[in-house]
């Protein structure tokens, strides 16, 4: 199998010429796609360019159509989409990507890799000759956290709602979550079936403010 990354609300693009760029991705029949939407990173040349009105990026409002025109015209070729980023032919869920979403562990192996053990996360070394160098003396990682029970489970709520097919199941802390699942449900942005909660399209338009219900 395989997978191609695109991207949407870059500077000069237009709901309209997107919407023609996802017949072109959707004609080449990739069992996955990931979409990303642009974030302008702070600190950085793009950055800049922006605040100085060189570059101009998309909207918020935009963004957000841009996001629902993938999702309507991605779906007519077949795909689900099951995670906020990602589309997949029936099948073909990325089983690495969706290791994230569920919390599981993973092992960083080389310069700038990260790491997590279910509850400790690990960054190592950037530079590859002060990696090569440190690693001689046995010492791998940059920086460390240890996550706290409160922060490891708000975490789970975070990574699984982005799950949009599956969402999460809020078992392992259902009392502490209890008045936001009631709040964002008269919201109408969550569907609840049992103790597991996922976003429907109004959720998804406002995710962020839904997680902050949950934090």
């Amino acid at each position: 199998s395989f997978s191609l990354d695109f991207m949407f609300g870059l500077p000069q693009q237009t709901v309209s010429t997107w919407e023609d760029d996802l017949e072109v991705i959707a004609s080449f029949e990739a069992p996955h796609l990931s979409v990303y939407g642009l974030t302008v990173e702070p600190k950085t040349a793009l950055e800049r360019r922006v605040h100085r009105g060189t570059v101009n990026v998309a909207s918020d409002e935009s963004a957000a159509a841009m996001l629902f025109a993938a999702r309507r015209i991605l779906q007519t070729y077949g795909y689900r989409h099951y995670e906020v980023s990602s589309y997949a032919q029936p099948g073909f869920r990325a089983r690495h990507n969706s290791a994230y979403w569920l919390m599981k562990p993973y092992v960083g192996l080389g310069a700038g890799a990260h790491g997590f053990d279910g509850v400790r996360r690990w960054v190592n070394i950037k530079r590859p000759k002060h990696y090569i160098r440190s690693a001689g003396e046995g010492i791998f990682e940059a920086s460390s956290e240890t996550l706290d029970p409160m922060t490891l489970s708000f975490e789970r709520v975070m990574t699984g709602l982005r799950d949009l097919e599956r969402g999460v199941d809020l078992a392992f802390d259902l009392e502490r979550y209890r008045d936001a699942v009631e709040l964002e449900l008269n919201r109408g942005r969550i569907v609840q079936q049992g103790t597991r909660i996922r976003l429907n399209e109004l959720g998804l338009r406002f995710m962020d403010d839904v997680l902050l219900s949950f934090a």
